[in-house]
């Protein structure tokens, strides 16, 4: 018999295999798929445009980089616990249908690419739909993907206050430094209902003081 724990954690990666599968086949079958928009083509004016011009070829290749990011993040994730709490939490709004309603969190390498220490994920797009920014581990998903932009984009498209951006800053910049990384990100700008929020260039180190 599974201990509470274990449970939670077999119920976690169930549940997860389980929204790969529907991921795959939306994103295969449909041609509007904003769930793959990512921070890049916000930062190209190309976000909007939902992909609707992208082949069937690159949506599934898309959506392979989306799938293998989680998969890093959720690994990651269950060191501490609770994992089946986190992918409820984040696959909720994952899906092509109801990404628009939550924050959309897009992670970006827009300086130089490095790579993360997962095996799972050796992509460039990376993105969280989530209810709250507090639902995000940001220390988790820099191990996968050493990001130095976090672009948001509020629930249903509404901006972000100056207010709510300095305070995901805030929140970003503890959850990094709990797990041991010297970086601090700071708020960068907010345009076209955008928040963007960039690295600070003289952050002393981008390792964490402690293994996973």
């Amino acid at each position: 018999m599974l201990t509470d724990g274990a449970s939670e954690f077999v119920q976690g990666w169930r549940r997860f295999h389980s929204w790969k599968r529907r991921f795959v086949k939306s994103c295969a079958e449909r041609t509007t798929t904003p769930a793959l928009v990512s921070g890049w083509d916000y930062v190209s004016g190309y976000g909007e445009r939902l992909f609707e011009e992208f082949d069937r070829e690159k949506r599934l290749a898309r959506a392979s980089d989306q799938i293998g990011f989680l998969h890093g993040y959720f690994v990651s994730i269950s060191f501490d616990g609770h994992l089946f709490k986190h992918v409820k939490q984040t696959l909720q709004f994952h899906n092509n249908r109801d990404c628009h309603t939550a924050f959309g969190v897009h992670l970006c390498q827009l300086r130089e690419p490095i790579p993360g220490e997962s095996h799972h994920f050796r992509g460039s797009v990376a993105n969280l739909f989530v209810s709250h920014i507090k639902f995000i581990d940001f220390a988790s998903a820099y191990y996968v993907f050493p990001y130095d932009t976090i672009i948001i984009r509020g629930r249903r498209g509404r901006p972000m206050s100056v207010k709510e951006a300095l305070a995901a800053t805030e929140y970003i910049n503890s959850d990094l430094g709990f797990d041991g990384y010297e970086i601090e990100f700071e708020l960068d700008n907010q345009s076209e209902g955008l928040t963007f929020i960039s690295k600070r260039t003289k952050s002393k180190s981008s390792q964490p003081k402690k293994s996973r």
